[in-house]
């Protein structure tokens, strides 16, 4: 199921929103579900402690938006707009796994792992793969994933 959380802003602004029209349908949309799902878009739902996000690239319904979501989980939440790479197990906080995919073709450097996932889901256990790119290489290669 995707979800499209762009909303232009402005030139300074990549903040993004889920539409209240958008909520309304992916809840009805959710409830008529039997199987299990995956829900991707642009923006996050959850950032790690050392990647918080200000006002002006944020998500800015994102506590609305997760309400939502918690009442009838995915296996996954999918997204992209930070530029580096992790995975953030699920728990009772929040019930679904989160992969952030940041740029696959930017080259890693000391604030942006970048790269892709290859994820193997299951109902209940998962196992990743980071696949990183190197310019300079011009090569693909296997790296550890930053698990949360």
């Amino acid at each position: 199921v995707g979800m499209d959380s762009n909303s232009p802003r402005g030139m300074v602004d990549a903040s993004g929103e889920i539409s209240p029209s958008a909520l309304k349908k992916y809840s009805d949309y959710i409830k008529s579900l039997n199987d299990p799902y995956i829900l991707t878009a642009h923006h996050p739902v959850w950032n790690p402690p050392e990647k918080q996000e200000s006002v002006y690239h944020k998500l800015l319904n994102r506590e609305e938006f997760l309400t939502e979501i918690r009442k009838n989980p995915p296996m996954a939440y999918f997204h992209g707009h930070v530029h580096t790479n992790w995975i953030r197990k699920k728990d009772s906080e929040i019930p679904f796994l989160i992969s952030n995919a940041a740029s696959s073709t930017r080259d890693t450097d000391r604030s942006h792992l970048c790269g892709f996932h290859i994820l193997d889901l299951q109902k209940d256990s998962f196992s990743v793969q980071r696949i990183s790119y190197s310019k300079t290489k011009k090569s693909l290669s296997l790296k550890d994933p930053v698990v949360y």
